[in-house]
């Protein structure tokens, strides 16, 4: 009888606590129609915003009653507004404009009085010797183009919705004659830099093959992610960084920008409700598997992904293997010190995420050495792997009675063949389970560490 009132109890205070809420959310969907961005200053209203956007201090100045939210990409950003999360969304015109064509529910607000303002976007060079050099001689080159039309053409051409399948930069067939131009982009900044059919596409790397050609550089293109730009252009890791980078004063104290290559304004993105199409679950699933898979092949990045998941896996787990036994026969020959620098090793891991300790070595250890992603990863994991590969030896060997090796001594037996005769062989079946528990724990670390970059 008791529980029936209990029951009785919380269903009418949820009830009483839904009510509100429901009624919140209705007159939030009521009131929040915009027809301009001057009319929405106030503290009810939510914009969100992509993480590091250059833009994000101008939109807080405007609206400094709003309220704030940042997000990380674009997928955040567009689940936010069509889950309600957000009431718009702030970006540049330049590049949503390819997001409105393919979510027709969304739409621009108007800004008649321009308050948003514009930003330009521009390449980024190191403040070295060579990097001032180089800036210097990339303008000439843009200013020249400017003149002649040539950036107007490349803009044109690349500016498109429907790029031709066949639209791409054959920068991998300029001739090494003074020298290579490394250069690191994010692919995800149309009409700047983006994949193409798996390849890597866009305006400024356009841009920088031209002036390559006409200057007589060889040119690499490398893929990263945003964050990781101008820690590299720093860090003396590549000579160009670009892909849609906004120039701003605070960027400038630490790179040196090009000229401006392009300007965009910023827009404020609404829910347009009267535009959204309820499609079944069958289509939606459809559209979203086209929309990753089969557009573009995009199929094959999925299937580049799993061969450097298995090549970074498998290496990783040999070079590791290698090293923790030869140094573990090292140690057992009289080399004491090891054992020391593996603690603090095992000690620095447990407490160092993955990814820093990656970046740590890409951007600082091999800063000044050519070395590419994969190859630093293979190097990083496959310390963190000799590391443990070390302890189960010395573990297991260490368990193992100490009048065993005082008999193996007694019989004239040296250490290696103590080692490899009497003591592996005891310990071999317990290496194999710690090593077979390891290397689960391992591979999910792999896949927590791709989903989390």
């Amino acid at each position: 009888m008791i529980f029936k009132y209990i029951k009785k109890l919380i269903f009418i205070s949820l009830l009483v606590i839904a009510l509100p809420l429901v009624s919140c959310a209705k007159n939030k969907n009521e009131e929040k129609k915009f027809d301009d961005v001057s009319e929405f200053n106030d503290d009810n209203i939510e914009i969100g915003i992509n993480t590091g956007s250059s833009i994000a201090l101008q939109i807080e100045k405007i609206f400094d009653k709003a309220n704030i939210y940042f997000l990380s990409g674009t997928a955040d950003l567009l689940n936010a507004i069509n889950t309600e999360k957000v009431d718009v969304i702030a970006h540049e015109e330049i590049n949503v404009r390819y997001l409105l064509n393919e979510h027709k529910h969304l739409e621009i607000i108007k800004d008649k009085n321009n308050i948003l303002g514009d930003v330009e976007y521009g390449l980024c060079f190191n403040k070295n010797e060579k990097g001032i050099k180089l800036q210097k001689d990339f303008n000439e080159y843009l200013n020249t183009i400017k003149e002649n039309g040539k950036l107007d053409e490349l803009i044109n051409y690349w500016s498109p919705f429907d790029l031709n399948e066949n639209a791409y930069v054959d920068y991998a067939s300029l001739p090494n004659i003074n020298g290579k131009i490394l250069m690191y982009v994010e692919a995800q900044f149309r009409p700047f830099a983006f994949v193409h059919y798996t390849r890597l596409v866009g305006l400024d790397i356009a841009l920088m093959y031209e002036y390559c050609k006409d200057r007589g550089y060889a040119l690499e293109v490398l893929n990263t992610t945003f964050e990781s730009l101008i820690p590299a252009i720093i860090s003396d890791r590549c000579d160009v960084i670009g892909g849609g980078i906004t120039i701003t004063d605070e960027r400038k104290e630490r790179v040196l920008f090009s000229d401006p290559v392009a300007k965009s304004k910023i827009v404020i993105i609404k829910n347009n409700k009267a535009a959204i199409i309820n499609n079944s679950l069958k289509e939606r699933i459809s559209n979203s598997i086209y929309k990753t898979f089969i557009k573009e092949n995009r199929y094959k990045l999925f299937l580049n992904g799993i061969l450097v998941t298995l090549i970074i896996t498998i290496s990783s787990f040999i070079v590791g293997s290698l090293v923790g036994f030869l140094l573990y026969l090292l140690y057992y020959s009289g080399v004491k010190t090891i054992l020391n620098i593996f603690s603090i090793l095992s000690w620095i891991f447990k407490r160092l995420p993955n990814v820093v300790f990656l970046m740590i070595l890409f951007f600082i250890i091999f800063s000044k050495i050519n070395l590419n992603g994969m190859t630093v990863a293979i190097i990083g994991f496959g310390t963190i792997f000799a590391t443990t590969v070390f302890f189960i030896l010395y573990n297991a060997i260490k368990s193992i009675d100490g009048g065993q090796i005082e008999a193996a001594n007694a019989l004239g037996y040296s250490k290696n063949k103590t080692l490899f005769k009497i003591l592996i062989p005891q310990v071999r079946q317990f290496i194999l389970d710690v090593i077979g528990e390891i290397l689960n724990n391992y591979s999910s670390e792999i896949i927590n560490l791709i989903k989390a970059t």
